[in-house]
């Protein structure tokens, strides 16, 4: 189950997003772990970030072995093909339409 870190908000996400965040979730999910999204429209971002379109959404990776995020990613980005980008960084994982 996607779990919502405290303060974000789901409002104004669009539905391939959505979308997006189901996928990631059942990835996170055959891992044996929680997927928490921790920024979606909220918080600050760079300008012209797609978080502020409803079409971005960071997720947290730091609860989990490095090897384990990147699988998830990894398998994230082929299930969803190319119209995503799916991105681990240095402190978290970015999911994006």
């Amino acid at each position: 189950m996607i779990s919502l870190k405290p303060g974000v908000t789901a409002r104004g996400i669009q539905a391939e997003l959505l979308l997006g965040l189901i996928v990631l979730d059942a990835q996170y999910t055959k891992a044996g772990y929680t997927c928490v999204v921790t920024a979606l429209t909220d918080g600050k971002h760079m300008e012209g970030s797609l978080h502020y379109k409803g079409q971005a959404a960071d997720f947290r990776t730091n609860d989990i072995s490095p090897a384990v995020a990147a699988l998830i990613v990894k398998n994230t980005k082929e299930a969803l093909g190319a119209d995503y980008d799916v991105i681990l960084e240095a402190s978290h994982g970015h999911l994006e339409h």
